[in-house]
């Protein structure tokens, strides 16, 4: 049985092999791994790591939207509105604040911005607080026994660890002789 962490690796990999959107900007020879030309002007569909190569050479634009502050404190805000169900959120929501998170950090050390500093020190603590509010409506769902209405609304990690904590619950619960 896999762990927390290698489930949790298994949940970056799709995240980098999902396909996103990429306008060509420089017309570039013929890729194996997608088998066409990539000519400028044109739009087609890539795996995200790809297309991060691809973007670092300057060949494409990622036509996805850059992660901003307000994504994290518009969910946090709405999380905060919606008091009993957790809110839909992307399903990928977590892991893409965390790489923005982290790139703003590496930005802002490598240029000693303390304004980027700062606004990474502020994402980090709302996307602290959404997380907490989140949790608390997991666990509360999973000792209701309501997972099944919420998991629409839940990012990939959340479904995870709704699984994980209500077989441990149940498991728990089994041992100590109180199961409903």
């Amino acid at each position: 049985m896999c762990n927390i962490v290698t489930k949790m690796q298994l949940l970056e990999i799709a995240y980098m092999l999902r396909p996103v959107d990429v306008a060509v900007i420089r017309t570039y020879k013929s890729i194996p791994i997608i088998e066409e030309n990539l000519v400028r002007g044109t739009e087609i569909k890539v795996p995200f790591w790809l297309a991060k190569v691809l973007e670092e050479e300057g060949i494409v634009e990622i036509r996805e939207p850059a992660q901003k502050e307000s994504d994290v404190r518009k969910v946090k805000f709405l999380q905060m509105q919606q008091r009993n169900l957790p809110i839909k959120i992307d399903e990928f929501f977590y892991i893409k604040i965390s790489r923005w998170l982290r790139d703003l950090e590496r930005h802002g050390k490598n240029q000693a911005d303390v304004g980027v500093l700062t606004l990474a020190e502020k994402v980090r603590r709302d996307l602290h607080d959404l997380y907490r509010m989140r949790l608390n409506k997991l666990v509360m769902a999973i000792m209701l026994g309501h997972t099944h209405s919420i998991e629409r609304n839940l990012s990939n990690e959340e479904r995870l660890i709704v699984s994980i904590l209500g077989r441990s619950i149940r498991e728990w619960t089994k041992h100590l002789g109180v199961e409903v």
